[in-house]
């Protein structure tokens, strides 16, 4: 009868540590998968940001045959109607922002500026550290004397503000 309990005992154990290891294991496959898409996800944001001055100097025609047109904004310039900007909805850093492209007279991209609503700048300033480095900071008179944090890397001028409740990055081509 004793011989009986301990095999009993043993098969017990040896199943309750089997299933703790079977949890183990798919807790720390879980964790992988995570960071693996926390990985994948700064990955993204930065590949995202970069793509940004991609878009200065191209015509409107090339990027909304990519893009689609956006939300288009027409002003009359001259008696004519033209467009001035675009405006996509997107995505950035994990927060919702609204991507508008700045058209010169020729309808080239001239600059590219996303607007974050609600989002403090230091939520992006450290995004933005990891791929521009440190920053050049200035204050805005314009805008109660706040801070704007500026940039300059190959050939491109990237800045980032908050106006009002509005966190903006703008990104032209530096001046020559």
């Amino acid at each position: 009868m004793n011989k009986r309990k301990i095999v009993a005992s043993i098969l017990t154990t040896s199943l309750l540590v089997t299933s703790l290891v079977g949890c183990v294991g798919s807790n720390n496959k879980a964790n992988t998968n995570s960071n693996d898409s926390k990985v994948q996800e700064s990955v993204e944001n930065q590949s995202d940001f970069n793509d940004l001055r991609t878009y200065v100097g191209k015509t409107y025609n090339e990027v909304s045959e990519n893009k689609g047109t956006g939300n288009e904004n027409i002003e009359e310039v001259s008696g004519k109607k033209v467009i001035v900007s675009s405006s996509y909805s997107t995505r950035m850093f994990n927060y919702n922002a609204n991507l508008i492209l700045e058209l010169d007279d020729s309808k080239n991209i001239s600059a590219v500026s996303v607007h974050f609503k609600g989002i403090e700048p230091n939520n992006i300033l450290e995004n933005i550290k990891k791929i521009l480095g440190e920053p050049k900071i200035s204050k805005d008179k314009e805008n109660g004397d706040s801070k704007v944090y500026s940039w300059e890397k190959d050939g491109y001028q990237y800045k980032l503000s908050q106006v009002g409740e509005e966190t903006i990055i703008n990104v032209n081509k530096s001046a020559i």
